[in-house]
C-alpha cells in the first residue's frame, strides 16, 4: 500500500480535488463560478486528468542511457541522470577510496548504483572468493539476510549476483560484482516492498558490463 501511493500520490491527490470538488458543489448549490455552473463537466475533466497521469506513471517509458566508470572500464544503463558521489571506506586499516554513479528510478522507491574503486596494494593477494566473502559478511553486519550467491562467466570476466533482504524484506539489495586484477566494479539496486519485482532493476543490472 505504501508503495503504490508513492507511485501515484500526484494521480490519487487530482482524484481526491475531484471528489472534493463534488462535495462543495453538493453542499453549496447555489454558489456562483464556472466551476458550480458546470460541475460534472468540471469534476469529470479533474478525473480524466488524474487517470491519465495514473496511467502514464503505471507504464513509464525510460529513456535508459549507458553510462560508464571515468576510467571507461565498466558501464550500466540508467533509466535517469546519475548523480556522482565519492566516499572513502575503512576496512581493517585499509582505506579505499569509492566512486559512485546513483540514480532514483521516477515515481518509484528505487534507487540504483554503479561504483568502482581500485584495490589498494595490501589487498592485491585475495582471492574472488575472499573478496565476495567478506562482501557478504558486511552486508550481514547491515542487517541484510543473504538470500541467493550465485557466479556467472561471461567471457574472460565472472560477474558475481548477490541478492539480500533487510526488515522483513521490507528492503531489498541486489548486486552484481565484477573484480579485476586492479578494480571492483558493481551495480547495486535498493528496492523497498512493493517494487523488488520492477523491471526496471533487471534492466539495470542485467546492463552492467566490464571490458
Amino acid at each position: 500500500m505504501r508503495a503504490f501511493l508513492l507511485q501515484h500520490v500526484e494521480s490519487l491527490a487530482m482524484m481526491a480535488a475531484a471528489v472534493v470538488g463534488g462535495f462543495v458543489f453538493m453542499r453549496f448549490p447555489n454558489a456562483k463560478g464556472w466551476f458550480f455552473r458546470k460541475p460534472y463537466i468540471a469534476v469529470g475533466i479533474i478525473l480524466a486528468a488524474a487517470a491519465a497521469m495514473y496511467l502514464s506513471e503505471s507504464s513509464t517509458a525510460y529513456s535508459w542511457k549507458r553510462l560508464a566508470t571515468s576510467n571507461g572500464k565498466a558501464s550500466a544503463e540508467f533509466p535517469a541522470d546519475p548523480v556522482t558521489e565519492t566516499a572513502t571506506e575503512v576496512s581493517e586499516g585499509i582505506s579505499v577510496k569509492r566512486t559512485t554513479l546513483r540514480c532514483s528510478v521516477p515515481h518509484k522507491d528505487i534507487s540504483l548504483h554503479l561504483s568502482w574503486s581500485d584495490i589498494p596494494p595490501e589487498g592485491s593477494t585475495l582471492t574472488a572468493a575472499q573478496r565476495l566473502e567478506g562482501m557478504k559478511a558486511s552486508l550481514e553486519e547491515q542487517g541484510f539476510v543473504i538470500s541467493s550467491c550465485l557466479a556467472e562467466d561471461r567471457g574472460a570476466i565472472r560477474y558475481y549476483r548477490i541478492v539480500g533482504d533487510k526488515d522483513g524484506g521490507n528492503l531489498r539489495f541486489r548486486t552484481r560484482i565484477a573484480f579485476t586484477s586492479k578494480a571492483i566494479y558493481r551495480t547495486v539496486a535498493a528496492s523497498s516492498s512493493g517494487f523488488h519485482d520492477d523491471p526496471a532493476i533487471a534492466h539495470f543490472i542485467d546492463s552492467f558490463s566490464v571490458e
